[in-house]
């Protein structure tokens, strides 16, 4: 789902290289870029059958290419727990080769001595680039706890005036969300519940469809905290 377009070849440079066979299974939730990137590929000369697209469901489409005997090497971005079953249903088979880019829960430190404003906006930028939907986001902000106090409730006021709308016109700083983030990836079972620091008024501003929270106060037990979240959930720890 992150970046798309950029994973055909990404993916599939090193074969489309050598005019070897590759199968790309598109994300559900995203699959018109890749095949648009596929349909330009063609169009500049790749051979047929070289590049091809498989569109469909994790466990289905995902899970054939995975177990399947002809395929040599499977290649996976996504979260861990489905990167677990891709290795299984690979070993089981031929064991073929496997390359897993999994998770991303990539911290935004903020130092005692640090310039707060520009603190702010720098975790804002980490957090909020590609509309938090890439696994590189800083998706978690660690603040030294003499400026934490200072620093919490300055990412809500910088939240609020963000600009959200077509991309493609001028200004504008925050495209579609793909997923509900938050009904995926909320506190379950014994996980300690965040306190909420931005309200639900922040969401319908911005149009996140109610996939926008700014948790705080957060623990290493809370599933929030530990678990990759593909989308803007800013989490903030001391």
């Amino acid at each position: 789902m992150e970046f798309s377009s950029s994973h055909v070849w990404l993916e599939g440079r090193t074969d489309i290289g050598r005019w070897r066979h590759f199968f790309l299974k598109t994300s559900e939730q995203t699959p018109l870029s890749a095949l648009y990137a596929t349909k330009i590929f063609h169009e500049a000369g790749l051979h047929s059958g070289v590049l091809n697209i498989v569109s469909g469901f994790g466990p289905t489409a995902g899970a054939a290419l995975a177990s399947h005997m002809d395929v040599d090497k499977i290649a996976f971005t996504g979260s861990t727990a489905t990167g677990k079953i891709i290795l299984e249903l690979a070993a089981k088979r031929n064991l073929k080769a496997a390359t897993l880019e999994l998770g991303g829960k990539s911290p935004f430190i903020v130092c005692e001595d640090a310039d707060v404003d520009q603190a702010v906006e720098l975790a804002h930028f980490a957090l909020f680039f590609d509309q938090g939907q890439c696994c590189c986001a800083g998706s978690r902000t660690f603040v030294h706890d003499r400026v934490y106090d200072e620093f919490v409730e300055k990412p809500k006021v910088r939240t609020l005036k963000r600009v959200a709308g077509d991309p493609f016109k001028a200004g504008v700083e925050q495209g579609p969300q793909i997923l509900f983030v938050v009904e995926e990836t909320a506190p379950s079972g014994n996980s300690e519940v965040p306190t909420s620091a931005v309200p639900n008024s922040v969401c319908e501003k911005i149009d996140f469809s109610n996939s926008e929270v700014c948790a705080t106060n957060n623990h290493s037990d809370n599933l929030l905290f530990k678990q990759w979240n593909l989308g803007t959930i800013p989490l903030f720890s001391y």
